[in-house]
């Protein structure tokens, strides 16, 4: 003995040798002792048996064997252990050993035939339920796995099975039993802990399949019971044991495909929600966020009590239990990959499925949150978060290192391909509805995609991903921005009540501390360190992987398979492109939205190493598709590529270190760099060529992150802005003047040539003549582009000027409230807030300032030359409210509000604004109809107005055009007084007369052919100019369309001469009896 310790390693565990000898003596004693004995997997599934060393030798030790394990014996005698006795079987050997079981199992009362001394073991030995049995005797052989003579036992376990295959196929062999559900029992108790039942289990099936024989469906019946168990977890109390089942079934390549059946009643409703009852569905759904949209946020109770390392305690609970999860997960999914090819189609039709069912999640009422009950029909926020973040670990091995350039094997003509289980569908297509979705640029239905006989898992796995991060994390994104938003507007609204003593100041507070819950939940779902950085990884190749497509040339024949250095010049942009006219644009949403969120709330990933790894990828796709509508059709989206080109800026320009250093290097060593303000130039206009309703706050909060790139790059330099205002002019006038002449504007290099000032006698002719072709055509379909150029202008000077004045006056209280004192006394933190939120006021202002005043340098160039243009009556209203408006805010008493100190500083020029607007006063003038529109302007015109500002221009050095400014205010006093008398005569006229809009006496009216009301001609071309639709019915309408009502139009000439006639003669009658 004491020579096998010596060779035994596990000798070593004790002290001396002797002590190895007195345990292996007491060990052996008591096995002997507990021979007899069998453990039971369903009493006690956590307790194992020693294996035996006992090492038949001949037939007798065999019988014995067999006995222990089937608990039966053919030989009649005394027994020490409880056995069932079969004296009819004839001998225990491995002969009869098929016999023998099948005996024992066919017995009603096994109970009436134990024998043995001993009463331990007895309920085992007795056991009627024919499964528990089997499954306790195979318990019994993988027990002594150990022995050399287990090759006997892998025997048993053979009939075992067999046996038990037998039973699920002939239950009616077994007199009422039901084999099925006593299986169930088993697998429920032992699957996830036990080995030896998912040994059991594993070679059930291989039998099974052997056979030819269909999967039970108990199998089926036990993931329905895991599942509802599972639906019942949170985050922190997860039975793992739950797990490890759906692991089990993962990795089993005849059940695994079990996990990914949907129920047809989710197939057929096509219920996005279903599928947060399903297997995978109820494990994805364990999250920190609520797993119905009225449900409750189970962290973060009460934040304002706690102090921050609280909250950063439990954003680290979360992250662990989370992680955790995920990484589950994600082990089950990548099973289901490998574990056989049925499998794998069926986890990714189910996640295909899935993400069409809940495709609305990305819709602007799901995001806003206004209706728990209609976002209650898709899967919680945390189910397609964690779907997201288990998509981006299945893409990490060709996603992590850009170098390798696997992703180049993603197809870019995926989405485009009809699904697979569709009629000539393509395989490995799992498209669902990524075909459906808005593309970089329009598809041309003539020039349809060839697609491959089969895509790739890379390609599927990448789009899918996508798709799930649009779906999940971009959803929360934009959740917790807004909810950010609402916080800020609460704290303020609070603020305000409680100084007021307002008693709604407590249900505020309760209101404010539940949405900061919610806010702290959303940031730690889709913020763990981990996860972000991988998802930037997933990010930068994606922006690299499409830099790589827009930059293969059309006629390459297959997709590149090596990177291709971004340098200038940028090869020439390809109208049409067919690989980017299959890739969805939410790809870019995506993008964009992810690194404005990072910048928001975890902006230190970007000074990490994986942050720089990913700038130079980002700043490749914005050079080559921020400036290119043939790349990327949307401006919105371009426009937000501006808000990431931001986030590479250096966070200060005297930020020292080697981040700072890095990031500049983005911006003047990367090989494309000299392209950066061709782009920025391009989206900064385009965003006024949408052809699509953009408010002026979109618009400027679209400007913004560019104004300080712009910054950066030097550009707002005074000395070098007025000609980048010139040069955004000039390219908006370009591009007009090539889509009238169709001739293409070469956007691969910025046209910018001072040749194109209006000064050069050449362009003036342009103009003109474009002018001109305008003006006859002012009522044609689609308004003329220089109209449209026009009113953009007007447009822009109207809010411009508007803001930069705005500024103004809040910089003026700014300044009141500083010299006064009453900063002194705010908190250090309060304070420096107010001192930025001035800086920031400043910056604004001097540029309004100087884009408004170069605004209205333009228009005193075109108004000069076609004056016709701005007179016309589609624009002249607009035109004369708009002059005096400015002109009053200048010269009238408001003026007061607007001085402030070093108004250069500001680039706040008034006299010269009052000299510009006054120039073109005297431009228009000589048309009666802008006279009379200056005269009717109600809001901002009085007859003082042209004194007050000829009083200013004589201050300021401008006599010659005061005096040209008085000639001006007398024809406009001289239309005002024909206008009263007309406002007299038509107080009177009949409502039909009136235009039903602008309730004034119509002179040209038309009926509109949808809606069949009638209205002045000149106030529904106003109204299409920006809305080509009926103003009554909102169905689409063109100037084309309306009608001359005729028949009216002669009643109401034929009634103003007979009022007129009336009036001249009361007239007469008075100047009679005067006399």
């Amino acid at each position: 003995m004491s020579k096998d310790l010596q060779s035994n390693p596990f000798a070593a565990l004790f002290s001396t040798l002797k002590e190895a000898e007195q345990f292996q003596s007491e060990h052996q004693k008591q096995q002997n002792d507990d021979d007899n004995d069998s453990q039971s997997v369903l009493q006690q599934p956590g307790e194992r048996e020693e294996p035996s060393r006992t090492s038949p030798v001949d037939g007798d030790a065999i019988t014995s064997f067999l006995e222990s394990l089937l608990l039966v014996t053919t030989r009649e005698g005394r027994h020490s252990r409880p056995l069932v006795l079969l004296p009819d079987a004839g001998k225990l050997d491995t002969e009869s050993l098929q016999f023998v079981m099948f005996e024992r199992l066919l017995l009603e009362s096994p109970d009436a035939c134990l024998v043995g001394d001993s009463n331990r073991g007895r309920e085992e030995a007795a056991r009627s339920e024919v499964v528990v049995y089997l499954c306790e005797v195979y318990y019994r052989c993988w027990a002594v796995r150990s022995s050399p003579h287990f090759h006997l036992a892998q025997q048993v376990q053979a009939a075992v099975i067999t046996n038990l295959a037998t039973a699920l196929e002939q239950p009616e062999l077994y007199g009422g039993q039901q084999p099925d559900r006593q299986l169930i029992d088993v697998l429920l108790r032992g699957l996830g802990r036990e080995a030896a039942v998912e040994d059991l289990t594993q070679k059930l099936l291989n039998h099974l399949a052997d056979q030819g024989t269909p999967v039970p469906p108990l199998f089926d019946e036990v993931i329905v019971n895991i599942t509802k168990k599972l639906m019942h977890c949170s985050l922190m109390t997860v039975d793992y044991q739950l797990v490890d089942v759906l692991d089990f079934y993962a990795s089993c390549p005849h059940i695994a495909e079990i996990l990914t059946k949907t129920p047809d009643k989710v197939t057929q409703d096509r219920s996005g929600r279903g599928y947060q009852n399903t297997p995978l569905g109820a494990l994805l759904s364990i999250s920190c966020l609520p797993k119905h949209p009225a449900g409750q946020f189970e962290f973060f109770e009460k934040p304002s009590s706690q102090p921050n390392h609280t909250h950063k305690d439990t954003e680290n609970s979360i992250w662990i239990a989370q992680n955790t999860i995920n990484a589950r997960l994600h082990k089950i999914f990548y099973s289901l990959l490998k574990v056989s090819p049925k499998a794998k189609d069926g986890l990714l039709t189910w996640v295909e499925s899935c993400l069409e069912s809940n495709s609305g999640r990305a819709g602007l009422w799901h995001v806003q949150g206004g209706n728990p009950l209609a976002a209650a029909v898709y899967v919680s926020d945390g189910f397609m978060v964690n779907l997201g973040v288990v998509m981006l670990q299945l893409a990490q091995p060709f996603t992590q290192d850009l170098n390798t350039a696997k992703f180049l094997k993603i197809d870019p003509t995926y989405c485009s391909a009809p699904r697979m289980n569709n009629e000539n569908g393509v395989v490995g297509a799992y498209t669902g509805d990524l075909g459906r979705q808005t593309t970089l640029i329009p598809q041309q239905e003539d020039k349809p995609p060839l697609h491959p006989k089969q895509y790739s898992f890379i390609s599927s796995c990448f789009f899918l991903t996508h798709r799930a991060l649009h779906l999940g994390v971009q959803v929360v994104q934009q959740k917790l921005h807004k909810l950010s938003q609402e916080l800020g507007r609460m704290q303020h609204e609070l603020q305000e009540a409680s100084a007021q003593g307002s008693p709604a100041t407590e249900m505020m507070r309760s209101h404010m501390e539940t949405r900061t819950t919610n806010l702290l939940s959303f940031k730690a779902a889709i913020f763990e360190p981990v996860m972000v950085e991988n998802l930037l990884q997933f990010l930068a190749a994606t922006a690299e992987w499409l830099v790589q497509i827009a930059l293969t040339p059309q006629d390459q024949p297959t997709l590149p398979t090596s990177l291709r250095e971004v340098k200038a010049p940028l090869p020439e942009e390809v109208e049409n492109h067919i690989y980017l006219a299959c890739i969805p644009e939410f790809l870019v949403e995506t993008l964009t939205e992810t690194i404005s969120a990072v910048r928001r709330y975890s902006a230190q990933v970007f000074e990490s190493s994986t942050g720089t790894q990913v700038l130079p990828h980002l700043m490749s796709f914005i050079i080559v598709f921020m400036g290119s509508p043939h790349r990327m059709n949307n401006p919105h989206l371009r426009a937000h590529l501006a808000e990431c080109l931001e986030t590479l800026l250096p966070e200060s320009t005297n930020t020292g270190g080697l981040l700072a250093g890095y990031r500049e290097q983005l911006f003047t060593a990367h090989p494309a760099a000299s392209h950066l303000v061709t782009a920025l130039i391009h989206v900064f206009v385009s965003i006024e060529m949408t052809g699509q309703s953009v408010s002026f706050e979109d618009k400027f909060n679209y400007r913004r992150p560019m104004y300080e790139v712009m910054k950066y790059l030097k550009i707002m330099q005074y000395k070098n802005y007025v000609e980048c205002a010139e040069i955004l002019f000039t390219y908006i006038c370009e591009n007009m003047y090539a889509k009238i002449c169709k001739q293409p504007v070469k956007k691969s290099k910025l046209l910018i040539i001072f040749s194109m000032k209006w000064e050069s006698p050449k362009h003036r002719k342009s103009f003109t003549h474009l002018a001109d072709e305008a003006l006859a055509n002012m009522e044609a379909a689609k308004p003329p582009l220089f109209l449209r150029f026009v009113n953009l202008l007007m447009n822009d000077a109207i809010f411009l000027l508007d803001e930069g004045l705005s500024y103004m006056s809040q910089l003026r209280e700014s300044q009141m409230e500083r010299d006064k004192g009453d900063w002194a006394s705010l908190p250090t933190e309060q304070r420096a807030e107010r001192e930025r939120n001035m800086q920031h006021m400043m910056l604004l202002a001097r540029f309004h300032n100087m884009l408004g005043g170069h605004t209205i340098k333009t228009l005193i160039r075109l108004t000069r030359e076609i004056p016709q243009m701005f007179t016309h009556s589609t624009l002249v209203d607009r035109m004369a409210a708009m002059l005096n408006y400015f002109l009053s805010t200048l010269v009238g008493p408001k003026q007061r509000n607007l001085k402030v100190r070093d108004m250069e500083k500001y680039e706040f020029r008034p006299g010269e604004i009052v000299t510009d607007i006054c120039t073109i006063y005297t431009h228009l003038f000589s048309d009666a109809a802008f006279c009379l529109a200056v005269s009717a302007d109600g809001r901002s015109y009085s007859p003082k107005l042209f004194s007050q500002a000829q009083d200013v221009l004589c201050r300021i050095g401008r006599r010659g055009l005061a005096e040209e400014l008085q000639t001006v205010a007398e024809k406009v006093e001289e239309a005002g007084q024909v206008q009263a008398e007309e406002d007299d005569i038509v107080a009177d006229a009949p409502e039909e007369f009136l235009d039903p809009i602008m309730s004034h006496l119509m002179t040209d009216p038309v009926i509109l052919p949808s809606s069949k009301l009638t209205c002045d001609r000149q106030t529904i071309a106003r109204h299409l100019l920006s809305d080509q639709t009926d103003p009554f019915n909102r169905q689409p309408l063109t100037m084309e369309e309306v009608q001359p009502n005729t028949e009216l139009k002669n009643r109401i000439v034929t009634w103003l001469e007979e009022m007129r006639s009336k009036r001249r003669n009361m007239q007469k009658e008075k100047e009679l009896k005067e006399s």
